[in-house]
């Protein structure tokens, strides 16, 4: 099954998961950041302000949301419905929003915004280890801190689609799938790449179907 209306929305994400290389992970290790605690970043005259999202920010989030919900879906979804694994960062330029990055699970984090942005964010991201989404153009900054822990990075096209616009062609015979399908799901992308999805539980594929997305463990 596949449609002829899905257009590219975005350049291209970076997708990798990484560590810290033994510099870094001293650096961390003596950073010590509190999510809590304002951190201003000078740039000549101007200033650049990395604060939590909160009830103070939210306005500003969801309107600076709003305006791209494909490119941001991952901050908008998780800020939503889970909330209480969630944090995010918010790089503030003359107090609009200049980047902002996501961090789910102390496993996961998303980052979009300005090199800039980008650059002081990635200052605050304190974890050993992580699976990690940013721009294309942000891909050295992250790799002057972090190294791969798989063979090779994956590069995401995102796509929009909106309901009603699709036309569905039918190549095959389909066959809608549920909860009780969880394992075969799992052991189907095991098999397909064992090194990127061989931690994928039947368990954590029936617990994404619940939440009405795909979020994989």
């Amino acid at each position: 099954m596949f449609t002829d209306k899905c257009a590219p929305h975005h350049p291209i994400i970076f997708d990798c998961r990484l560590e810290c290389s033994d510099f870094q992970r001293k650096m961390t290790a003596c950073q010590l950041y509190n999510w809590n605690d304002d951190i201003c970043f000078s740039r000549g005259d101007a200033g650049m302000k990395i604060v939590p999202l909160d009830t103070n920010f939210e306005v500003l989030f969801w309107k600076h949301v709003n305006q791209d919900i494909p490119h941001y879906y991952f901050f908008a979804f998780d800020w939503k419905h889970n909330r209480e694994k969630t944090k995010i960062l918010l790089a503030l330029e003359n107090e609009e929003i200049d980047g902002m990055m996501l961090v789910y699970d102390a496993r996961i984090a998303q980052l979009r915004g300005s090199s800039t942005a980008a650059e002081a964010l990635l200052q605050r991201l304190d974890l050993e280890n992580v699976e990690l989404q940013s721009q294309e153009e942000h891909q050295q900054l992250v790799l002057k801190k972090y190294k791969p822990t798989l063979r090779q990075s994956h590069a995401m096209m995102l796509m929009l689609l909106r309901k009603g616009e699709e036309t569905v062609h039918m190549e095959h015979p389909t066959v809608p799938l549920d909860v009780s399908d969880s394992e075969k799901i799992a052991a189907i992308m095991k098999d397909a790449d064992p090194e990127y999805w061989g931690n994928v539980t039947g368990q954590g594929i029936m617990e994404g179907m619940g939440r009405g997305a795909l979020g994989l463990e």
